[in-house]
């Protein structure tokens, strides 16, 4: 870590910005992966704190990729917000998300 080797703020920002672009996670997730990887909590959160959020666009482009059936169908809208809930998305932003096909910022 002296010599610059082993950078555990930068690799926290690197990991953190992979999980919400590339896994799509939602922060709580990011959240755990990070702290089971053995970040400390103010790398976390800073590294969290640097990501966009705007989860009910995300939850809703998401729904509407792998669950579009979820807004005629109940079971698949179950099956959705249980997906949603392991992705790291808070519960009641995938309600609002779930509740109607109008644009969500």
């Amino acid at each position: 870590e002296e010599l610059g080797l082993v950078d555990d703020d930068d690799y926290a920002e690197r990991f953190a910005r992979d999980l919400y672009e590339r896994k799509r996670y939602g922060l709580i997730r990011i959240r755990q992966e990070m702290r089971q990887r053995g970040l400390a909590d103010e790398q976390i959160e800073f590294a969290v704190s640097l990501l966009p959020d705007a989860p009910l666009v995300r939850i809703r482009e998401l729904i509407e990729k792998k669950y579009p059936l979820a807004w005629e169908d109940e079971k698949v809208k179950r099956r959705a917000f249980a997906a949603m809930l392991r992705m790291g998305y808070c519960a009641a932003d995938v309600r609002k998300a779930l509740g109607g096909r109008e644009d969500y910022d």
